[in-house]
């Protein structure tokens, strides 16, 4: 929602200024996208307000509020926490493949086309986990997920 002000003129020649709340992507792209679908402001803060104290009145629905904000936080991290578990798997057993390759090189019992071939495949899927552990590692950083008390 944006502010939109509008101004009009009565009949008396008295300016008239009214404020609203309107549909930002009315606003911004046109009608072709969304209707204005335009509130007045004051009635658009008298009922946040008056929901805001009928919460803080009923202690009981400050607290489903509270338990479904932290429900929603646990919810968004879980999967992610669990694909970084799976992704540090992959890239444990990546690794000691590499390193089973480069013995059996290092025994000549390894073609080297083969082994070239098979290593570079390796290494593109460890830089492909690689860059994906750190997404998941940058995003769970960013994310302070303490509950709310």
């Amino acid at each position: 929602m944006t502010a939109s002000v509008t101004k009009n003129t009565a009949k008396d020649g008295s300016k008239i200024v009214r404020t609203y709340y309107s549909c930002g992507n009315f606003r911004s792209k046109g009608s072709a996208v969304c209707s204005a679908n335009s509130i007045r402001k004051d009635d658009a803060e008298r009922f946040v307000t008056d929901r805001i104290r009928e919460v803080l009145v009923k202690p009981h629905i400050l607290r489903g509020i509270v338990a479904s904000i932290n429900n929603r936080k646990k919810n968004r991290i879980k999967p992610l926490q669990e694909e970084l578990e799976a992704i540090s798997e992959r890239i444990a057993n990546i690794e000691e493949k590499r390193k089973k390759y480069f013995d059996l090189y290092e025994m000549d019992d390894f073609d080297r086309e083969l082994f070239s071939g098979r290593m570079s495949e390796l290494d593109a899927e460890r830089d492909q986990l690689l860059t994906r552990r750190s997404e998941i590692e940058f995003e769970l950083s960013g994310d302070n997920s303490q509950t709310v008390s």
